[in-house]
């Protein structure tokens, strides 16, 4: 059995020629690094066989959804957050990339169909001349662990790409969790950088309610953990009592609205929604008046996200102290 890490990239570029991206920036970014990843190193697409989507390391990123939703790909994009959507020539264009478990050894495949994005096929709306988009180099590669908080540069320059030593682990999380629960202040803050989409019961969840979101979370932490590390699910007792602790957690503060976005999926061939609820909630915790519990989960979802969309940088949220 081994633990759940996860290597959580930086990507920095410089702008060759203008980029013009629409609002949701996650969409273009990985739609244009998985057309990239496809056209460079597997040709079979959702044709190939069993064996061969087995054995290639480009089916492995790209082809995990059974259909089911049981399975989760192993990687998500957290496009630039700022709301800039026109980057000039010159200009940094910065972005990140997690990868869960063993897809970490994919990594040479990952920053080679980046590069090869940026100066080949571009990003973004074809606004200039041959309907060509916008392209960007890659300068720099760096792994972050936001709970130490720690960096490890990989690349500068070239692509002459180090191997990661530094990951996100089990022990990096609690340390940080330890961290925050010294706070003396007992609300927690979230606040939801990208769309984060929810559905219970058919229906869009437009209200923060913790109970659903960390529901939601923790499903998607437990099928991470299980796909990309081999690990046993939580217990029944441990299960039923974490989602009673976040059902007793209170919504004290409503700063969220809902975020329309329209994008398109290149999968589905079909238009498709992705808003959702972005801002600020502050929470109370439930009646133990302790986060112990829960805060670990909730630290490992700023890296996962949560939510429809992730892989294309939905459900991004930070952590803080309520006022």
């Amino acid at each position: 059995m081994t633990q759940l890490t996860i290597l959580n990239l930086r990507f920095t570029a410089q702008v060759e020629t203008t980029i013009q991206l629409a609002e949701f920036k996650g969409s273009a970014l990985r739609g244009a690094w998985q057309s990239h990843l496809r056209t460079l190193y597997c040709s079979a697409g959702a044709t190939a066989d069993p064996l061969h989507q087995q054995l290639c390391p480009v089916c492995y990123l790209l082809s995990r959804e059974t259909g089911s939703g049981a399975d989760r790909r192993p990687y998500v994009f957290r496009p630039p957050l700022s709301d800039q959507t026109r980057f000039e020539a010159g200009e940094p264009f910065v972005f990140e990339v997690s990868l869960f478990g063993q897809a970490r050894n994919l990594l040479p495949y990952l920053v080679l169909a980046v590069n090869e994005m940026g100066l080949n096929q571009g990003l973004g709306q074809p606004i200039h001349a041959g309907r060509q988009r916008g392209r960007f180099r890659l300068v720099q590669l760096e792994a972050v662990d936001p709970f130490r908080p720690a960096v490890e540069v990989l690349m500068k320059g070239d692509l002459s790409v180090s191997w990661p030593t530094l990951i996100i682990t089990e022990e990096s999380v609690m340390a940080k969790a330890e961290q925050l629960l010294a706070q003396a202040n007992k609300d927690l803050a979230v606040t939801f950088l990208t769309p984060m989409r929810l559905i219970v019961d058919r229906k869009l969840l437009r209200r923060p309610e913790f109970g659903t979101f960390f529901q939601r979370l923790l499903e998607r932490w437990s099928a991470l953990r299980q796909q990309f590390a081999d690990e046993t699910p939580l217990d029944s007792l441990t299960w039923n009592r974490l989602i009673s602790l976040a059902q007793a957690v209170q919504l004290v503060k409503n700063d969220c609205r809902w975020q329309e976005v329209r994008g398109h999926s290149t999968r589905l061939d079909r238009a498709q929604e992705l808003g959702g609820l972005v801002g600020q909630a502050i929470y109370h915790p439930p009646e133990s008046g302790s986060w112990r519990e829960l805060l670990p989960y909730l630290l490992w979802g700023q890296v996962m996200q949560v939510g429809k969309n992730v892989v294309k940088g939905g459900g991004v949220y930070q952590l803080g102290i309520g006022n």
